[in-house]
């Protein structure tokens, strides 16, 4: 091979790590200091993936670095995202509250950067670039799981932890949690199922099922379980591998139902208020636990990886697991019809649901019929156009039946009605829209490996948009960005890159856009 080629190789290997290690710096941030749904870690987060995607876009401005494409789905993305962006700044001119809607808008350019590092992941990273991708977001979901169980073993990560038992560290909320399990599970199906990986990638992808199924049951998200199943499903009709799914599911799943259900029967774990002395010794016993379910979950995939299934052994196990599947479903909506005829009966509205395992089993909406409610109210008192981005907290006060405090309606497509009016609402519909399409077509392109890739990548916004509905995501870094960047990924898979050549307007646009920002 001639040496400059070789060194141009090397050159581009060692940019794909770097650039990798970046994004998954920035994503971890997100993850660990994006705070919450507050605005402290707007600047460190957003501000670290503006540089990051300052840079990249200056080297492909000298020449170092061929551009990216997106094609037609991926600027639908783009300028969708970008566009709902420039509609929140744009809020700040008539805003109740103008400070608010200047975080709002902040945060929502943090957003158009991880897309932009999403996109740019996968070009550089050419033909596997959803390959790459999806081990980078398994590998950060990774941490951030086993962390969350760390928190309940040792209470010392969690000093809050008496007060709400619900699993929510390092994010901060059970919910954006559970939407993070949500998609590990299936990152982790993709692990542990796709023919070229290693027997270690493979235990490590159970893991990830395993970890991702408990920490899921600990957060006692209602949403997170529905979407959870949701997804499941979505990977099983757009990927290959159905029956080993369906194996790892149960190898995986198992002990961590387990688990669970043990943790339930311990208030220390799973109710508010417990004592600290009885959080330790039961996180300890809970810890052990933890560790004995994952040697079995090692130990079945390896004994499962030693022996190849025929045609006829897929088939019978095919069918068996339809059929458990078929029962779990008729068992959840008899489950799913008696809570619903209670909630009626009871006649409950607007009303709390308690924190713990019980929580499970009710259809109660929890105190969201109100909030719902109060953002339509919000919107037609500050018709077409909104009371400004982030301000329903203020805007409601006027409309609220009690002196509780909420930061959002919890519904994204109401929050953006509430905040931003129809335009606001009608942009971030367009923005699913075009996260659809972009998965779609990302479908289409690809095909082996890379195919496979997008698939579990797929899940990301699929359960981003569903929790939305029910849930105020958009508030969060720890569960935006990471959807964003997968976004971007799906986007750019597959493309080949365009030429290399020196763009000097490029590189003096990003130099005064990342210093504007």
């Amino acid at each position: 091979m001639d040496p400059g080629a070789t060194s141009h190789a090397r050159a581009v290997g060692a940019g794909v790590v770097a650039l990798t290690l970046v994004v998954a710096a920035c994503l971890l941030g997100a993850l660990f200091a994006g705070d919450a749904s507050d605005v402290d870690g707007i600047l460190p987060v957003g501000g670290a993936a503006v540089v990051a995607l300052a840079g990249v876009l200056l080297a492909v401005a000298v020449g170092r670095v061929a551009a990216p494409r997106v094609g037609r789905s991926g600027a639908f993305v783009l300028v969708a995202v970008v566009a709902l962006t420039l509609w929140i700044g744009a809020t700040m001119g008539w805003s109740i509250v103008g400070e608010r809607s200047w975080d709002a808008f902040n945060k929502a350019v943090a957003y158009v950067a991880f897309v932009g590092l999403g996109i740019v992941l996968a070009a550089v990273a050419r033909g596997c670039g959803a390959r790459l991708t999806a081990f980078l977001l398994s590998a950060v979901l990774g941490v951030t799981l086993a962390w969350a169980l760390l928190a309940k073993v040792v209470p010392a990560l969690d000093p809050e932890g008496d007060r709400v038992a619900r699993l929510r560290e390092p994010v901060g909320y059970w919910n954006a949690l559970a939407l993070l399990a949500d998609i590990a599970v299936v990152l982790g199906l993709w692990l542990a199922t796709e023919r070229s990986h290693r027997l270690g990638v493979r235990i490590a992808g159970a893991f990830l099922v395993y970890g991702a199924t408990l920490a899921l049951l600990l957060t006692l998200s209602r949403a997170g379980v529905v979407v959870a199943a949701g997804v499941v499903v979505l990977w099983l009709a757009v990927g290959r591998e159905r029956v080993r799914s369906g194996l790892v599911l149960f190898a995986a799943g198992s002990p961590a139902l387990l688990i669970g259900a043990w943790a339930f029967t311990r208030p220390a774990l799973t109710e508010d208020g417990a004592v600290l002395a009885d959080r330790a010794a039961d996180g300890l016993v809970v810890g052990l636990a933890i560790v004995l379910g994952a040697v079995v979950v090692a130990a079945l995939v390896a004994l499962a990886a030693r022996r190849s299934l025929d045609s006829g052994t897929q088939r019978r196990l095919g069918r068996g697991l339809a059929v458990l599947g078929a029962a779990l479903v008729v068992a959840a909506a008899a489950a799913v019809a008696v809570s619903a005829a209670d909630a009626v009966s009871a006649g409950r509205d607007c009303s709390e649901v308690v924190n713990d395992p019980s929580r499970l089993g009710s259809l109660d909406p929890n105190l969201r019929l109100c909030w719902w409610e109060e953002a339509l109210d919000v919107y037609a008192h500050h018709s077409p156009l909104g009371a400004g981005a982030g301000t329903f907290e203020t805007a409601r006060k006027r409309f609220r039946p009690d002196v509780r405090t909420v930061a959002q309606p919890h519904s994204v497509p109401l929050q953006q009605l509430a905040d931003g009016g129809v335009v606001g609402m009608g942009l971030f519909v367009l923005v699913v829209l075009a996260g659809g399409a972009a998965c779609v077509c990302a479908l289409r392109r690809l095909a082996g490996q890379e195919r496979a890739a997008a698939a579990a990548l797929v899940a990301a916004p699929a359960a981003y948009a569903a929790h939305a509905l029910v849930d105020f995501n958009w508030d969060f870094l720890a569960v935006t960005a990471p959807t964003m960047v997968t976004l971007g990924a799906l986007a750019s898979a597959g493309r080949e890159p365009g030429e290399r050549l020196r763009r000097p307007l490029l590189g003096v646009a990003t130099v005064v856009v990342a210093a504007a920002v």
